[in-house]
């Protein structure tokens, strides 16, 4: 059977993007084999880099080769993540994500979310050892959290930027799993979910000791929310918009 991104590498062989690139293909393919993380990135920029110095014929060649133009083509990862996200192939190698590098599956999973083929919160389970950023805007996305997506988000073991911006649905209770990732999550952005109060400073987000970064603009928060967040020793950055805080509030912690 097929990995992910060598699926990817089958399927964007169709694309005259690709036409010029066959050498470098099995490159590509080698990056979901390699064991060592460190190791499968560098093994795609190598595959991708190769194609400058295997594929192209001479004046194009020099042409690729300037900083300038390089910019302009997409890299052979960023092809086969498209195709891939654009597809139902992700799904039938699950098992493979796991192996991807951590920019490799933050990408495919926001472009998956963007396109509306992960409706079921279920298939996050299969990035819960790759993935580090999580950008769910539910407006946008016309996505209707709740506590099963919630907890299926808690369970991506080494999650660090997690927005749930727009959450209309979730309320405090539903943000119980996310201590789970107290020791990992250092952004997390909660703007426009307008029933989370208090309480979820009080038994969530004051758990989040590693958090270095919190929006929680448009919310249902008010004073004296500092009090909740005295834990948060790591906090550099706290975005209030919309909550009533005195010079009080601020001065006395």
């Amino acid at each position: 059977s097929y990995d992910l991104l060598t699926c990817g590498v089958l399927a964007a062989s169709a694309s005259p993007l690709t036409h010029a690139i066959t050498p470098t293909l099995l490159g590509c393919c080698l990056v979901a084999s390699t064991d060592s993380p460190a190791a499968r990135s560098e093994a795609c920029r190598t595959a991708t880099d190769s194609l400058v110095a295997t594929a192209l014929p001479g004046p194009l060649h020099a042409l690729m080769s300037t900083p300038n133009t390089r910019r302009l083509v997409p890299s052979l990862e960023t092809i086969c993540t498209e195709v891939v996200s654009a597809h139902d192939y992700w799904i039938v190698q699950k098992r493979h994500l796991q192996y991807l590098p951590e920019h490799t599956a933050n990408r495919l999973l926001q472009l998956l979310l963007q396109r509306g083929r992960l409706q079921s919160p279920a298939l996050l389970d299969v990035f819960r050892h790759s993935v580090t950023q999580l950008h769910i805007n539910a407006k946008e996305l016309g996505l209707q959290l709740g506590a099963e997506w919630v907890a299926y988000i808690a369970g991506l073991g080494n999650l660090q930027q997690l927005s749930l911006q727009y959450s209309t649905r979730l309320k405090d209770k539903h943000l119980t799993p996310l201590t789970r990732l107290c020791g990992c999550l250092t952004s997390l952005d909660i703007t426009g979910c307008g029933n989370i109060t208090n309480k979820a400073c009080a038994e969530v987000l004051g758990q989040l000791t590693s958090l270095q970064h919190l929006v929680v603009t448009g919310t249902g928060i008010r004073p004296p929310i500092l009090t909740h967040l005295s834990t948060l020793t790591r906090l550099t950055h706290l975005n209030l918009g919309g909550c009533e805080v005195s010079n009080n509030d601020i001065t006395s912690h």
